[in-house]
């Protein structure tokens, strides 16, 4: 009798939790049953509609790319436009939209007026000349270069003479979609997960020289204070806002730190210490401080 009490017992609780889940995750159990069902009824891409006042002037397939942003949130499209079409829209547009379904768009334009951009809350979609198509193909290609390199420097008289490793830092990730079914990689942009409470650097130099080192983070707490130690001859935070965004199940803050560095010849310590660091969940996982998402070098030229 006991048995059988805390048996439909145990499947009360399992049915509760099931519809709690249910209900917190609904809008994204929603947009993962429409993109199957898209997938499995073969569902068309949408139309984007270039309307210059109400006039329809260029329509085109919007379908899924392959292409990402930086941060991994935004898909990003090219949208080809006869020269004539680009230039009446350039010309009209504070009065042009782009209508992807029933969802109207306004379009901005870039300072060299190159190109211009329309935004939705996941796509990035950028208007060009047939002329200008290889050139924006080959900007992005190169962004896309540089950000591959996680480690980037000024010039390649500068990365020639560096190498940069960590025995702290993890295993390149990312970039993931916001919807991502595993949790811990949801929305992260291309990085690597830093330990905590101390991450070393070691930087190998083959001859002496000053160099700014340009840390690009999400840190773990929005509290979290980084300190620098070893071949550090100064150290600070930029003034650029910080940003906090949901990623990987935590709610993680953008920061960049720059530290100008002297080197010797031979392997210089860079020690990053952190004040709060998340402690791992389960046994086997570490603990991290940062999410590291890019480190640039720079030359240094005393005044």
């Amino acid at each position: 009798m006991v048995r059988k009490l805390i048996s439909s017992l145990a499947m009360v609780s399992a049915g509760l939790l099931l519809i709690t889940y249910m209900i917190l995750n609904g809008e994204k159990l929603t947009a993962l049953s429409t993109q199957w069902t898209d997938y499995n009824s073969g569902t068309a891409a949408p139309i984007a509609s270039l309307k210059l006042s109400e006039d329809i002037v260029y329509q085109y397939r919007l379908k899924t790319s392959d292409i990402l942003d930086a941060t991994g949130k935004y898909q990003i499209n090219i949208l080809p436009l006869p020269e004539d079409v680009f230039a009446k829209t350039l010309k009209a547009m504070k009065t042009s939209q782009l209508v992807i379904g029933k969802q109207a768009t306004p379009l901005s334009g870039s300072t060299d007026e190159s190109a211009l951009l329309a935004m939705t809350n996941d796509r990035k979609i950028y208007l060009v000349a047939d002329n200008m198509l290889k050139p924006m193909m080959t900007a992005i290609w190169n962004e896309q270069q540089r950000l591959n390199r996680f480690i980037y420097c000024a010039n390649q008289e500068l990365c020639q003479s560096l190498r940069i490793s960590s025995p702290d830092f993890g295993p390149f990730e990312g970039p993931f979609s916001k919807s991502d079914f595993i949790v811990g990689r949801r929305g992260l942009p291309r990085g690597r997960w830093a330990r905590g409470p101390v991450t070393r650097l070691d930087i190998q130099s083959s001859k002496k020289q000053e160099v700014w080192l340009q840390l690009n983070l999400l840190a773990v707490h929005r509290d979290q204070k980084i300190s620098f130690r070893g071949a550090v001859s100064q150290a600070q935070q930029t003034d650029q806002p910080s940003e906090t965004v949901m990623a990987a199940g935590k709610s993680l803050t953008s920061a960049v730190h720059i530290v100008l560095l002297n080197l010797e010849p031979g392997t210089n310590t860079l020690e990053i210490s952190f004040s709060i660091w998340d402690k791992p969940g389960s046994s086997g996982k570490n603990p991290v401080g940062a999410y590291i998402t890019a480190i640039g070098i720079y030359g240094y030229k005393q005044r």
